[in-house]
């Protein structure tokens, strides 16, 4: 590291496989009773005087509720945007890099942290090798690029 960077190093710290923490919620939540839906568009939602939860989904269901988990992703701004600042919540394309090393070792959890790195030319990010992929590097805000998540990806 140049000589002007501080490093932080947090024994206890690790990294997770999203989809396995995806798994192990939506199993935590039927568990605790959840009813768990996939593959539906939540077109409208609002709570009414009585606090129950109304939701419209696009084939038109109406589903009514006392507690609700929105897991919305890049579509969060567009639904909570009665209850959000819309600049609070803006979906912006992230370019990463998957990098093979001659040397795996070098790149593998036990030598290789995750790491976040500010410095004059951005926020760089990063993650060991791990699952069989390479390790990964990443520049956060690096164009700036808003995108709408119901439009089609550019090739």
């Amino acid at each position: 590291l140049p000589s002007d960077f501080a490093a932080v190093y947090e024994e206890s710290g690790g990294i997770l496989e999203p989809e396995a923490c995806v798994r192990a919620h939506v199993a935590a939540a039927r568990a605790s009773g959840a009813r768990v839906r996939f593959g539906t568009t939540v077109r409208t939602w609002s709570r009414g005087a009585d606090r129950v939860i109304c939701l419209t989904t696009s084939t038109g269901e109406i589903i009514r509720t006392k507690s609700l988990v929105l897991s919305a992703g890049a579509w969060s701004n567009k639904l909570l945007k009665n209850y959000i600042p819309a600049r609070a919540l803006t979906p912006e394309r992230q370019v990463v890099g998957w990098f093979k090393s001659e040397n795996r070792a070098l790149v593998e959890a036990e030598r290789f942290p995750v790491f976040i790195v500010a410095a004059p030319e951005g926020r760089f990010y990063g993650f060991p090798a791990f699952l069989g992929s390479g390790f990964k590097i990443g520049l956060y805000n690096h164009l700036r690029e808003s995108v709408d998540p119901t439009q089609p990806l550019r090739k």
